[in-house]
Formats: structure tokens, sequence, C-alpha cells
């Protein structure tokens, strides 16, 4: 992986939405995956950073699974991160199940999360 993709996982991770921006417009891929096939989308959705969601939509495949077969959506839901969800749900498949055969909903009602 080249550093300026390491660096767009990097700001995916801490929130830095306008790092982002910058990175791929310096040509960072934001269909790069680390070595649990994680992409920046899916870290920017366990974070909690739906802006960055946002800016990493256009430029990223959001039904791509890592190694435990979950998507961007899961990880949301798995990690109770109501806004990233609400970004994802409308591009995502609801209905995808990872490597233990859970949904994205079910992740989000095995926390008893209501607004999930």
């Amino acid at each position: 992986m080249q550093e300026i993709d390491r660096n767009l996982f990097k700001a995916a991770r801490k929130g830095q939405a306008d790092e982002l921006v910058k990175l791929l417009g310096l040509g960072a891929n934001a269909k790069a995956a680390d070595v649990r096939r994680a992409t920046p989308l899916m870290v920017a959705a366990m974070s909690g950073h739906s802006v960055c969601i946002q800016v990493l939509l256009p430029f990223s495949d959001p039904l791509v699974v890592d190694e435990e077969g979950c998507t961007a959506l899961i990880y949301a839901c798995q990690h109770r991160r109501l806004d990233c969800a609400m970004a994802l749900i409308g591009v995502s498949d609801v209905d995808r199940k990872d490597y233990e055969g859970l949904s994205a909903l079910d992740h989000a009602s095995l926390g008893s999360d209501t607004e999930l």
C-alpha cells in the first residue's frame, strides 16, 4: 500500500474530512484495502465519522466486504454509529450477512439499539 493511501486510512480513522478531500485530490485510492481487506469507508464507519463517509462514498464501493465478511454498514451498526448507518443505508445491501451469519440489522438489534 502506498503512503498516500495509508494517510487516507489515518484521516478516516481520525475524522479528518478536509484531509480526505486533499488526499483524494492528490490521487489517494479510496478503494485501497488494508491487510484485513478493510477500506477507508469501513474505518470511517466504525470510527463514527459520518462526514468522512460522505466524502469517501463517491470514490468507494460500499458493497465491498473485508476478511470477516463485513461491509461499512455492518461496521456502523456493530459499533452503534447511527449517523454513519444512516449515511450508508441507501447505498448498501441491508440483507448482506457477515461470515457469522449476521446482517447489519442483526448487529444493531444485539445492542438493543432502538434507533438503529
